[in-house]
């Protein structure tokens, strides 16, 4: 298991206390520490249950780890299970679980997590992070850091859908059916952290308990709900822009089928009465006109050209093709 850990203080409001942190440390109350966990999934049940003495039906929330986000908040924890989007793969979704026990915050997830990273990155680089001196604050904190995280995944979206849009507008522009997919899982996942987070975050909004108490950090986490309400909000726009972009595709793959479709019926049309002249002509009856005749082939082959040239220009005029 891969630990690292962080301590809020007045001497130094979030340091990094060590990397490759030992378990026994989660015990530890020498002011409020964050531990950062990264590991498989049977490791993180086996902290949960061995070193932080969560109940069992805690853990099993936990062990519905990648299928299912939660909230739960008793009166000896808080857990929660939320996807984190803001990778550096707009498609690849991982998890973020936690717990808070009062001075002590531990979050895992299975793979090193980028979001994670910028949002330690910004707290130690900001100022005012001063005012995290709580695990409340923190958790406040990072729940506004994610929600500004699938902000900008939704203006990513945006831009995508945008581009697809002006794709369609150019003429010959070639559009695959998996431009259409990548944009479409890109929709599905945020529309589905979007649901995930405010269930989770309106959970955690009402806890005013020792081990978490939300109510002194309203305002960061008011914008936390805000920011999912707002996207909530542009995500049902874009599933209409997008919506409209696949009819436009469909309308366009259609005709492209129907001209497709043209080509064949004009050349079919073309060489039916050849294949008609050719069955007549073919036959090996005694006393047939032309059988004998020195230029009959000669003739017969000039008059299916030009019946083949008649019919093409015909059909062409037609606006068939």
């Amino acid at each position: 298991v891969d630990i690292d850990a962080y301590r809020m203080g007045a001497a130094n409001p979030f340091e990094r206390v060590t990397e490759q942190a030992p378990v026994e440390s989660f015990g530890a109350s020498d002011g409020a520490t964050w531990y950062d966990v990264t590991g498989t999934e049977q490791e993180w049940l086996d902290v949960c249950r061995r070193e932080l003495d969560l109940t069992s039906y805690s853990t099993d929330l936990m062990s519905r780890h990648r299928r299912i986000a939660f909230g739960l908040v008793t009166h000896r924890s808080a857990s929660f299970l939320v996807p984190v989007v803001g990778g550096n793969d707009p498609l690849e979704v991982d998890h973020l679980a936690g717990v808070c026990l009062g001075d002590r915050l531990v979050t895992f997830h299975t793979s090193p997590s980028p979001s994670i990273d910028r949002f330690v990155a910004q707290l130690s680089a900001s100022p005012d992070h001063g005012r995290i001196d709580s695990i409340s604050d923190l958790v406040a904190a990072l729940f506004t850091h994610l929600s500004f995280e699938l902000i900008d995944l939704g203006h990513k979206l945006r831009e995508e859908i945008d581009d697809l849009t002006g794709r369609m507008e150019q003429p010959g522009a070639a559009l695959h059916s998996t431009d259409l997919h990548d944009v479409g899982a890109m929709f599905h996942g945020i529309d589905a952290a979007v649901d995930d987070y405010r269930h989770v975050l309106k959970i955690l909004a009402d806890a005013q308990t020792d081990v978490l108490d939300l109510s002194d950090t309203i305002p960061p986490f008011a914008i936390a709900l805000g920011n999912v309400d707002a996207l909530d909000d542009d995500v049902r726009v874009y599933d209409g822009r997008l919506e409209r972009v696949r009819d436009r595709y469909a309308a366009q793959l259609q005709e492209r089928v129907n001209h497709r479709i043209n080509i064949l019926t004009v050349i079919s049309a073309v060489f039916l009465p050849l294949s008609l002249l050719a069955g007549i002509w073919g036959m090996n009856f005694e006393g047939m006109p032309g059988i004998g005749h020195r230029w009959g082939f000669a003739i017969m082959m000039a008059a299916m050209a030009a019946l083949a040239l008649a019919l093409g220009w015909y059909f062409r005029r037609q606006n068939w093709f």
